[in-house]
């Protein structure tokens, strides 16, 4: 993973350098297309979202005429990864549909255990915590044989999914002990301002602190997770963003902190929308304890 956005641009182009070079127009395309998959994925860490998806659209049309299969099961799974980080959940289920299909017709599993945590992971922001849970359960111990490190980033992913689920069936010890185990050693073996899944562990911490009702240590967390986006993100598009602006905003009106209301709900606003379905989460909670709008 790219540290720098420099550097990482500055690598891409190097490498499409070498294009003109290779003759055959299939190689090429491979190519192309394994170089454009990385590239997408790079984007999107940095939360150039918009430029990962236009990417990843110009890419389809290589990925209709190439005779590479191998290769896209890994442009679907990442097309399905930058749709869930831009909160396209519907087409993300889409591409992984696609995925899984291509995986069945080449019998080749390599990107099945992957696929099949984006889909949970995917699933999870949905609502549909009971069938997340399952498909993290059964794809987990897949995950653990693919990558060997406890701290590799799919593992983090996985672990960070299957505590929100516990979360979300109330078992808040558990999951607050899950995410913590998992987010402490990974936080120390890849730097703290790298990543941001790192953001989605202090966000999903800071949801089980605030329905334990410990209001200080869940507004702790929560700006740990707004740092590291602010550090990280070229673009404030990130889904995760606006589910951390959301909690914020409602966390402001649980303190009496018209100001913090103010603050977050016009920051989800500006960059997510007045009719995005979780500005007028904001509205609804305000509304139902009568507590006025900023």
């Amino acid at each position: 993973m790219f540290e720098n956005f420099s550097k990482m641009q500055e690598s891409y182009k190097k490498a499409l350098e070498y294009i003109p070079k290779v003759k055959d127009e299939e190689t090429k395309r491979s190519y192309l297309l394994h170089l454009g998959i990385d590239h997408a994925e790079s984007l999107s860490n940095f939360g150039r979202l918009k430029e990962a998806i236009a990417l990843c659209d110009n890419l389809k049309e290589i990925v209709k005429v190439t005779k590479n299969e191998s290769q896209k099961p890994a442009f679907f799974g990442t097309s399905a990864l930058i749709r869930l980080r831009y909160g396209q959940y519907e087409q993300c289920l889409k591409d992984l549909d696609s995925c899984f299909e291509l995986i069945s017709k080449e019998k080749n599993p390599q990107y099945l255990p992957f696929s099949m945590l984006i889909k949970a992971h995917c699933l999870l922001y949905l609502g549909d915590i009971k069938k997340a849970y399952q498909i993290i359960e059964e794809c987990y111990p897949h995950l653990v044989d693919i990558f060997v490190t406890p701290e590799c980033a799919a593992l983090i992913n996985a672990q960070l999914v299957k505590g929100a689920c516990l979360a979300g069936f109330g078992k808040l010890e558990e999951a607050m002990e899950l995410i913590q185990q998992s987010l402490g050693p990974y936080e120390k073996s890849t730097g703290f301002e790298n990543d941001v899944l790192k953001g989605m562990g202090h966000r999903i911490l800071g949801e089980i602190f605030e329905a334990k009702e410990d209001l200080a240590k869940a507004f702790k967390e929560y700006t740990k997770a707004e740092n590291l986006y602010e550090n990280i993100l070229h673009e404030k598009t990130l889904d995760e963003l606006g589910l951390l602006y959301t909690r914020l905003a409602i966390l402001g009106a649980k303190l009496g902190d018209d100001r913090m209301v103010d603050k977050y709900l016009t920051l989800h606003i500006k960059n997510f929308g007045l009719s995005h379905p979780r500005t007028f989460e904001i509205k609804q909670y305000l509304d139902n304890y009568s507590l006025p709008l900023p």
